[in-house]
């Protein structure tokens, strides 16, 4: 059994394999479950998948509904959907649910049971879904990004930092392509755990990293505005991170 340290205080992240390769390979390599200590009612399950043995008979095979939505996207974007919703199907199993289908709904967010939250996001080759039982859990949030090319931050770092933050980034001395990658998915974990609430979009400026420490692997994000009449602007979220070769994964769990 593998272990991670996203801390706060003695919180160990603990990963089992499922037993469930026969049953989806070739396409799906690997199902691990994984277990955050002191959070008993939070399952994640991780999926390491192939797109080169994808197609679109699978759907059926493994259980899982074909939304009409993805009938035209391209084979990636319909073998990304489908490990996603493997992962999330296998993450509510471990709840007893079974045969619970977690649908695409508004603003292609998942549709999960009654009596859960998560949220599900993937990269070309993992798939990750976070769950967690709404009796001890009111927003629930990960992403997985591949760790950003130096062509690709000078893009997209406008819309992601604020002057707050690079100032922020000089004091910390880090690798600029991690920490810029970290405050990107940080803040999109943020939005797929405050979405079901909020129902509508809200922007990267509408939060910003306010501390992260490296050593603990966790970090802080501060709303800058009212997003409803319970998340206004100040409320905080502690979320953790991990970096693996050249992946960063995020995620936050708060009541």
């Amino acid at each position: 059994m593998e272990k991670h340290l996203f801390k706060e205080n003695t919180h160990q992240l603990s990963g089992v394999m499922l037993d469930k390769s026969g049953m989806y390979s070739p396409f799906i390599r690997q199902l691990k479950l994984v277990k955050l200590s002191g959070h008993p009612e939070l399952c994640c399950v991780t999926c390491l998948f192939d797109t080169d043995y994808f197609n679109d008979r699978l759907y059926q095979q493994f259980g899982c509904a074909y939304p009409s939505s993805l009938h035209q996207a391209v084979p990636k974007r319909q073998a990304e959907y489908l490990a996603g919703r493997v992962a999330a199907m296998n993450a509510l199993a471990d709840f007893g649910v079974v045969s619970e289908q977690v649908l695409i709904g508004r603003n292609r967010s998942p549709i999960w049971p009654t009596k859960f939250f998560g949220a599900i996001s993937h990269t070309d080759k993992s798939a990750f879904a976070l769950v967690g039982k709404k009796t001890h859990y009111r927003y629930v949030g990960i992403d997985c990004e591949h760790v950003f090319s130096s062509e690709t931050a000078l893009e997209v770092e406008p819309m992601i930092l604020n002057a707050s933050e690079k100032t922020y980034l000089s004091m910390l001395g880090v690798d600029y392509l991690c920490f810029l990658t970290l405050t990107f998915s940080a803040k999109e974990t943020l939005f797929k755990a405050l979405h079901p609430h909020v129902q509508e979009y809200f922007d990267f400026d509408a939060a910003e990293i306010s501390d992260i420490c490296f050593h603990s692997k966790c970090f802080v994000l501060t709303l800058r505005k009212d997003l409803s009449s319970t998340l206004t602007k100040g409320v905080q979220f502690t979320g953790y991170f991990l970096f693996e070769r050249h992946t960063v994964i995020t995620f936050l769990c708060s009541e």
